[in-house]
């Protein structure tokens, strides 16, 4: 599995850090080399598929199995609107 991230250098050679640290023999993590417009830069990871293969089952095992969706209002933090009421006539006196 191949990974190109991209962005400012400082965070680019962190976040290259971090594979090289976690993943050890099982990937291999180039130098930076510098976007070819704007700012910043790149990093190609190359992970053994059969270290892929583990990341994505923990992962799998880890993360719920129903990702609620963005418009489901069981998500959000705000107060629920209380459920509309049928007008009753026998109510107006």
């Amino acid at each position: 599995m191949k990974i190109r991230l991209m962005g400012s250098e400082d965070i680019v050679a962190a976040w290259a850090e971090v594979f090289r640290a976690r993943l050890g023999d099982g990937a291999s993590v180039s130098p930076i080399y510098p976007n070819r417009r704007g700012g910043g830069g790149r990093v190609y990871i190359d992970i053994d598929d059969r270290v892929a293969e583990q990341m994505a089952q923990a992962v799998h095992e880890t993360v719920p199995t129903k990702t609620p969706s963005l418009g489901d209002p069981s998500t959000t933090n705000e107060p629920r609107k209380p459920a509309r009421q049928e007008h009753d006539p026998r109510r107006d006196s």
